[in-house]
């Protein structure tokens, strides 16, 4: 698995996993555009294709929001991948990163739980197929 910058080609050429698929006619070159401009973002890749795309939205110098898109093939690099985000995340963490999480998938809800995320509570018709979604936050020290 290689890392690198994410772009609006990886994002609108990434395969979602089955639980995301409902994002993809979201997934718009100026959704792609708007993702990027948030923040810091990077790609893993396999033999040259995305497996997942995760970035930042900064709102403001102590909040920032995490997003990940995966493929289904990702789950065959997980540990890696989630050594990856960790790092990345380190790096990133001080103030509060918020992510929301399928209330339905369990796989997320335990990543994100394992990555260090405490679930603040639920966010009521959040996607936009009109699901529900957990708030999970991580909150970081000021080096």
């Amino acid at each position: 698995m290689e890392v690198r910058t994410c772009t609006t080609f990886d994002l609108m050429n990434l395969e979602l996993q089955p639980t995301q698929a409902h994002m993809r006619d979201t997934m718009t070159p100026q959704y792609c555009r708007d993702l990027l401009a948030g923040g810091d973002s990077f790609c893993a890749t396999v033999d040259g294709y995305p497996i997942a795309c995760i970035g930042l939205i900064h709102h403001w110098a102590t909040r920032k929001y995490v997003w990940a898109f995966l493929s289904p093939s990702a789950g065959r690099y997980m540990l890696a991948l989630t050594r990856a985000v960790a790092q990345w995340l380190k790096y990133h963490g001080a103030g509060r990163i918020e992510t929301a999480v399928d209330c339905r998938n369990a796989k997320d809800i335990r990543w994100a739980e394992h990555l260090g995320f405490v679930r603040e509570g639920t966010m009521r018709k959040w996607t936009p197929d009109g699901c529900d979604v957990y708030l999970y936050a991580r909150i970081g020290q000021w080096p």
